[in-house]
Parts: structure tokens; C-alpha cells; sequence
């Protein structure tokens, strides 16, 4: 068991409209999770979350993690960790900043994607 994350693409004009592949997958990144619950209204962090991100949302999660990526000490304040028994650890180490490499270019690549009715739903279960 463990913290197990999507990305879905979600089409506003076709009823139940997202998408049966996966846009991205994490394992145990607490810290996106912890991103998530901490940028979006009415989440609460004690609780599986399937919620829809706005394009926005993904872009400024981008850049938080620009912004990580050039000054490493910055981490903890920008993206800190998450502790949760199945969450996996909380260290500052090479999968931390693996995550974010990882989810940086999958979101380069979402929003590259994403046609003006679509936006994209999160998904978590642990």
C-alpha cells in the first residue's frame, strides 16, 4: 500500500468525459499531494482528493517547482513534504527532487496538450 496519484484529462463538453489513460502517475510524491492540498479550495489532507485542476493551477504548480528547481533550499517552503503512513518519506533526497523533475515535464507536455474545453482531474488512493 501507498500513496498512488493521477492526472486524468477531463473534456467539459462530453458528459463523463475523461479520459480512460492516465496523463501522469506518482508514488508516494506527498509533496505534490501536499501542493494540492494547500492550493485548492475545500481539500482536506486527512482524505483521498479526486478534484479537477484549472490549467492554472497546473501552471502555477509549474512554476512553484521552477522556482524549487533553482534554489534547492527553497523546497521546504515551497513544496515541502507531507508525512502520512502510506506516503512515503519526507526527506529533501534524489526521489524528492526526481518527483519534481518527473511532474514538471509531464506538465509541460499536458498543457502543450490541453484544448480550451479540457482540464484535468486529480486523482489519489492510498
Amino acid at each position: 500500500m501507498g500513496l498512488d496519484m493521477w492526472l486524468y484529462k477531463k473534456d467539459d463538453t462530453q458528459p463523463n468525459g475523461i479520459s480512460e489513460e492516465p496523463v501522469m502517475y506518482w508514488r508516494k510524491a506527498n509533496q505534490i499531494r501536499y501542493w494540492i492540498v494547500t492550493h485548492c479550495p475545500n481539500v482536506s489532507e486527512d482524505e483521498n482528493i479526486t478534484l479537477e485542476l484549472t490549467q492554472e493551477q497546473l501552471r502555477q504548480l509549474q512554476s512553484d517547482i521552477e522556482v524549487v528547481m533553482a534554489n534547492f533550499e527553497k523546497a521546504p517552503e515551497i513544496l515541502p513534504t507531507q508525512a502520512g503512513f502510506f506516503f512515503g518519506t519526507t526527506e529533501y533526497d534524489e526521489t524528492y527532487f526526481l518527483d519534481l523533475i518527473n511532474t514538471y515535464k509531464a506538465l509541460h507536455d499536458i498543457l502543450q496538450s490541453l484544448k480550451p474545453n479540457e482540464n484535468v482531474m486529480y486523482h489519489e488512493w492510498w
